[in-house]
């Protein structure tokens, strides 16, 4: 008798055929045991139910079953926020897209704290505000707060992103209800949220997280921030500036420091051959980070450092010349506008349109300054043309030296 997988067998043994003496005795052969196979998954696991893994027996095709543990629920991250009211106070911490903030009351946030929740990976989220007659503050993160307390300020612009391992797999977009423009689309990353220049306040803020290649679900956060079809709502235009300013001065021979002109307007004299000996040049409500510097070259002294948003750059009471002029944006500014300038210099008149920390004016020649226009655009405008505020240049170049 064969042995099988569960039962043993026995051999027939043998004996003589003469007398019948047992020659070889009957001998018990064990089971073989079952041999399974890989075996194959017949119930799935899931976040909330075991899963049965199946095995049959290669030879009697006898089967078996193993439970599969639960699958592990993969922590997915998410962000939490409060906001500062108007004659509120600060509201409940809301989360992951939740409306933060009022809508219909015309009140405005003075204040926000972020945090990361369920965080899979290290980093942190990084915030900062632009706030009422104070600007742009500085970065904060993880909870800490942004805008102010006790001054009634309002918010006008928001800044929001994520710095470490967590940036390489989520995104944060957010975006802002402003007074007067309603819901603005939405940023992401860093992006610029609000307005510039308008004077408006922030009313009310979603805030959501997504992981990398994924979009973000509008139906869902329209409802969660009280969206309907007669709400106001900016598409696809999360922050709305108005175009900056950019004022200067100059200090004239004989006749003291000018008033401030702006925007392409002459600065100095025409037809009174007096030198310009000192120039101050800022920027004013500039919708992005940075500024403005600038240089000029002396007589007798040569190139003098760059000066900043305002400080001087020339000579007083050294009765010397300026001859020429370097003038850049800095910062995030200088990513959105181009700045022109061009100078009229002695014997040779108005000169052509320098840009964005060109040489304006003459090197070797002895000649003064007379006048300056400088002027801001928008990147990819076109510069301003050869008559520009009723002034027409003599030359094309911007500098001419020896």
């Amino acid at each position: 008798m064969a042995a099988t997988c569960t039962k043993a067998g026995k051999t027939a043994g043998s004996h003589c055929s003469v007398c019948g003496t047992v020659i070889t005795a009957q001998q018990t052969v064990k089971a073989t045991g079952h041999s399974w196979d890989s075996g194959k998954i017949t119930t799935q696991p899931t976040t909330t139910s075991t899963g049965v893994k199946t095995y049959t027996c290669t030879n009697c095709k006898t089967t078996k079953t193993e439970t599969i543990p639960k699958l592990k629920q993969e922590k997915k991250a998410g962000v939490s926020y409060t906001t500062h009211i108007q004659s509120i106070g600060w509201q409940p911490l809301v989360r992951n897209g939740d409306l933060a903030g009022t809508v219909g009351d015309s009140k405005r946030l003075e204040a926000i704290k972020i945090n990361l929740e369920d965080a899979p990976y290290s980093g942190n989220i990084e915030y900062r505000t632009h706030v009422q007659t104070y600007g742009w503050q500085g970065w904060v993160k993880n909870g800490a707060l942004s805008g102010t307390s006790g001054q009634a300020k309002r918010l006008e612009a928001i800044q929001i992103r994520l710095t470490g391992e967590i940036a390489k797999h989520y995104d944060v977009y957010y975006r802002i209800q402003v007074q007067s423009f309603g819901w603005l689309g939405w940023a992401k990353n860093g992006e610029y949220s609000g307005s510039a220049g308008y004077a408006k306040r922030l009313e009310a803020i979603q805030i959501v997280l997504v992981e990398k290649g994924k979009s973000i679900d509008r139906v869902a956060l329209n409802k969660q921030g009280k969206i309907t079809s007669s709400t106001k709502v900016t598409d696809d235009t999360p922050y709305v500036a108005k175009a900056p300013s950019v004022h200067y001065q100059t200090h004239i021979q004989s006749v003291g420091w000018q008033d401030f002109k702006k925007n392409g307007e002459m600065s100095g004299t025409s037809g009174q051959a007096k030198r310009l000996e000192g120039i101050r040049i800022n920027l004013s409500k500039p919708p992005y980070d940075g500024g403005i510097r600038y240089k000029t070259h002396i007589q007798s002294i040569g190139w003098q450092d760059w000066k900043y948003d305002g400080d001087m750059s020339g000579t007083s009471g050294q009765a010397k010349r300026l001859e020429a002029i370097s003038i850049e944006l800095t910062g995030e500014m200088a990513e959105h506008y181009d700045v022109y300038y061009r100078v009229h210099a002695q014997s040779y008149g108005w000169l052509g349109w320098a840009k964005n920390g060109q040489n304006a004016g003459t090197a070797g020649y002895a000649k003064r300054l007379e006048g300056i226009q400088i002027v801001l655009v928008e990147k990819g405008q076109p510069a301003p043309g050869k008559t520009y505020n009723g002034i027409t240049a003599n030359r094309n170049e911007s500098y001419i030296s020896k």
